[in-house]
């Protein structure tokens, strides 16, 4: 007979997955030409990454991932980075704002 914890477990977990659920959508951006992010990191172009922090210091402007690295929105003045389907939210500190997704109506 299994433990009782891992049937509570389970009911908790099944309730939890019901139809009610629903995916929360990311941010993401795409790389248009080949970069290296903060901590070293090359990326190719098309590569898509998870971001949730537009940061902007200095005059440039990063994305950068939660508790990760930044990627250059550009190289040279010219365009590396783009944000798929987000857009800049409220600022969290002094020039970091959280991304937004961008909800698409259904037709």
């Amino acid at each position: 007979m299994p433990p009782r914890w891992s049937i509570a477990l389970a009911a908790i977990l099944l309730t939890g997955l019901s139809g009610t659920a629903q995916a929360t959508p990311e941010c993401r951006v795409r790389i248009l030409r080949p970069v290296t992010d903060d901590l070293g990191n090359r990326w190719r172009t098309g590569k898509i990454l998870p971001t949730t922090l537009e940061r902007e210091t200095r005059g440039r402007t990063y994305f950068c991932a939660e508790h990760g690295s930044c990627i250059p929105a550009t190289i040279n003045r010219k365009p590396a980075a783009r944000l798929l389907d987000c857009t800049r939210g409220r600022a969290v500190s002094p020039g970091d704002y959280l991304l937004v997704p961008v909800r698409h109506r259904r037709s």
